[in-house]
């Protein structure tokens, strides 16, 4: 009975520790410690030595803290401790900070982030992961910006290689592994799965999901005219408990998944070997956002810079909301457009100038040197177009080609990755969908360029065509609806003939193409979770293996989006790259709609510098 007891009040020394109530904190924790002494309960111990000394730092008291933090190392001794041994590191850490001591203090955090990345790697589901990093992430971030503080070039450079191991362990670390090793592992696992016997848990998730499929269908139906409100309502409401019953069958699958942990360490890739691999005219932007400020790491060829943007996360937000209004404008109507058109285009820029002046200009005199800009967003800056930020003069993307990627060490990676020489013709899908009238128009055009390429349009754009594929294609062009949850990210979809293909399940995808193009509205939206874990259409395609990625920061106009494609493909046909097709399409929309509406919404992630065959086949190499 004792010992519960004191489990109990180490449980209200931690709620008080965090309601800020130190000395009843400290009451609790005190009495569950001479319990666990009583009994010689080590590892409880060490707990209640750490939590302690995290209540006597939090009070102020920074050498108690330092005492309490020393006990629990020693208690600790030759005992593997993972879940307490990184606590104290971080509590010593900090007590070093505030002593002066960079070396120490530097070495804890070290420690402590060891401890987090070796025990993250024991765990095989990702959503264990992401609920496992939870409290986590903010050392990463703590750590990198003790390091920036310190204002000495090597210290930067620190600061940039935490970033890194922050991206990498809170992204996809599978991802990264197949992307070392090729597609073929991913292939074989999904294959065995698929070729498993259908248990009664994939009956039921198989079931929900064509459930969900007819409801979609139902809502997104534009001559669905509901007879009264309640019958929306009814509608939404049997949405939303259908996807609350199937993500919780998905979460009762994945516990299967937390025996699959590869257990491989998680590296980045080192600044020396970014730059090395850079071109001389290339500039890399990381950004690092935080509450009161934006770190920009640059990176180049021959030089490493770090400048800091004060703006805050608030101003960010307001700043993209009137983004989104200025583009929400052109649903509006034709006639409204050609109206305001000189109001609609000055009110743009203004925006579009105002993130130029916070985000770009800080560093302006590097842009003199560079032809190319790599754009790896944190946080709020995932869904700004980077490309269309506005100097008063002139967009970005008119003085310098402006793709986009995940970090730094994903950059690298992705452009190291080899061709796969077996590659089948391009695929393209054209959707019948009174939302996108054009979409098969879009479809057909892009054939013509690729007569070698695979068309199917209308009822013959199914998911089949991208959950089944044995072996991946050339490309794969995606003209389709597409639906951003911003409420629920996990359950946005693209819209294919059969049904919704959502985000849940493209992870099941296991061949794709080195080239994805997705012209369906929103389909570059992202969110971020925890830190900087990518929640969006384009991360679910690399993390299936594709090199490049075009989508759509907004709604399309059908028209353009035709235009903007048919451009694109020639200029692939020809040979270009992928980073060069895409400018040249969007400047060559921009002489005749010179309006970001039109122009911006395409982006470009991934490996700027891939090119596909001539035909669309596997007659040229990548």
């Amino acid at each position: 009975f004792e010992h519960w007891q004191a489990v109990v009040d180490f449980c209200e020394a931690q709620s008080y520790w965090r309601l800020q109530e130190y000395e009843r904190a400290t009451n609790s924790a005190q009495q569950a410690y001479a319990i666990f002494q009583k009994f010689g309960l080590t590892r409880r111990l060490v707990q209640c030595e750490t939590l302690l000394g995290q209540i006597a730092f939090a009070n102020g008291q920074i050498e108690s803290a330092a005492t309490h933090f020393a006990a629990a190392q020693a208690s600790a001794g030759p005992y593997e401790l993972p879940a307490v041994t990184y606590r104290y590191h971080i509590g010593w850490a900090r007590v070093h900070r505030l002593r002066g001591k960079f070396e120490e203090a530097y070495s804890h955090y070290e420690q402590a982030l060891t401890f987090i990345e070796q025990q993250q790697t024991k765990i095989g589901a990702e959503d264990y992961k992401t609920a496992f990093l939870n409290d986590k992430i903010e050392i990463y971030e703590e750590f990198i910006q003790f390091c920036l503080d310190q204002k000495r070039a090597e210290t930067r450079e620190m600061a940039f290689a935490v970033f890194e191991r922050a991206k990498l362990i809170v992204q996809s670390a599978e991802q990264t592994l197949e992307w070392r090793d090729g597609m073929g592992r991913r292939n074989e696992r999904i294959q065995a799965k698929n070729q498993a016997n259908e248990s009664e848990l994939d009956g039921q998730i198989r079931q929900l999901r064509r459930e969900l499929n007819r409801y979609y269908t139902q809502f997104h139906t534009p001559e669905a005219n509901f007879a009264t409100v309640a019958d929306a309502t009814r509608l939404n409401k049997m949405i939303v408990q259908c996807e609350q019953q199937l993500s919780e069958l998905l979460d009762t699958q994945r516990h299967l998944d937390l025996a699959a942990a590869n257990g491989a360490s998680i590296t980045s890739t080192n600044l020396t070997t970014i730059q090395a691999d850079l071109p001389p005219t290339t500039l890399l932007l990381e950004y690092f956002v935080t509450n009161e400020q934006v770190t920009i790491f640059c990176v180049e060829h021959n030089r490493f810079a770090v400048y800091q943007a004060p703006v805050t996360v608030d101003q960010l937000l307001d700043l993209w909301q009137l983004l989104n209004f200025q583009i929400g404008k052109f649903h509006l109507g034709a006639y409204f457009r050609e109206r305001h058109q000189r109001l609609l285009q000055n009110s743009i820029d203004e925006v579009l100038g105002q993130l130029y002046t916070l985000l770009i200009a800080p560093f302006s005199e590097l842009l003199q040197d560079c032809e190319q800009i790599v754009v790896a967003p944190h946080h709020v800056l995932y869904n700004l177009p980077f490309h269309a930020f506005f100097n008063g003069e002139k967009y970005l993307l008119e003085t310098h080609d402006v793709v986009y990627t995940q970090s730094a060490s994903f950059h690298h990676v992705v452009r190291q990755s080899l061709a796969n020489k077996s590659l089948r013709p391009g695929l393209i899908l054209g959707l019948s969908d009174m939302f996108i009238e054009q979409a098969e128009e879009e479809a057909v055009a892009i054939a013509e360029v690729f007569p070698g390429a695979e068309l199917r349009l209308g009822v013959d754009a199914t998911t089949d065509l991208m959950l089944h594929n044995e072996y991946p294609r050339a490309f794969m062009h995606l003209a389709t609806h597409g639906v951003f949850r911003t409420d629920n990210s996990l359950f946005s979809a693209l819209k294919l003939a059969d049904g919704w293909l959502t985000l849940q399940e493209l992870k099941d995808v296991s061949c794709t193409a080195p080239l994805i193009t997705l012209s369906a509205c929103d389909s570059g939206r992202s969110e971020t979770l925890l830190g900087d874990k990518l929640i969006g259409f384009y991360q679910s395609f690399f993390n299936a293996g594709a090199q490049s990625v075009v989508a759509s920061l907004w709604a399309l106009d059908d028209q353009v989006a035709i235009e903007t494609m048919k451009a694109f493909y020639k200029a692939v046909e020809n040979g270009d790259a992928v980073h060069h097709a895409l400018r040249n399409a969007q400047l060559q929309l921009m002489s005749s709609r010179r309006h970001p509406y039109y122009w911006a919404p395409f982006m470009l992630v991934g490996n700027p510098d891939l090119t596909i065959s001539q035909r669309g086949t596997t007659d040229d190499t990548l």
